[in-house]
């Protein structure tokens, strides 16, 4: 879903803008941004490798997480498995989703910034793609109290 300030970008775009959908992963084993396209493209002082890929934010009822699943295709085989590692550690996957907004020659005009990141909570693989889901599950970016205090560490609790 579009918000109010990003559908006023896009409707006072150049009527030969191009919007690109972006995905940026970071994690402290990898980082990887890719744009889907056929060209790399820099924008915000980041280069995004082409990837082929849909993405589909899910709509937001009341009292649901925002949801994003998305699809990468003909990826190589050390990303899904980067992916998935860095499932099993500690520390989350952020995973922003970007517009970018381009004119024809390909300078940047725009671009769209989430408010906060996903966190990428699940992700399976088969011979020639990798699909991902994330949500919104840690708003604050804060640690939780029991993740911080555990009986291991404090035995007095």
């Amino acid at each position: 879903m579009i918000d109010a300030t990003a559908q006023q970008i896009i409707a006072t775009a150049d009527p030969d803008a191009i919007i690109y959908d972006t995905l940026e992963f970071d994690h402290p084993l990898f980082n990887l941004a890719i744009v889907a396209g056929f060209a790399s493209l820099t924008a915000g002082g980041k280069t995004y490798q082409p990837y082929a890929f849909d993405v589909s934010p899910s709509i937001v009822a009341d009292g649901e997480n925002n949801e994003l699943e998305a699809t990468i295709s003909n990826v190589r085989r050390s990303i899904p498995t980067l992916i998935i590692q860095a499932l099993e550690s500690t520390d989350p996957i952020k995973l922003y989703h970007r517009q970018v907004i381009t004119n024809s020659a390909g300078t940047v005009l725009s671009i769209i910034q989430p408010e906060l990141p996903y966190h990428v909570v699940s992700a399976s693989e088969n011979s020639d793609s990798v699909q991902i889901s994330a949500a919104f599950v840690n708003i604050l970016d804060a640690t939780f109290l029991n993740e911080r205090y555990d009986l291991a560490r404090f035995p007095g609790l």
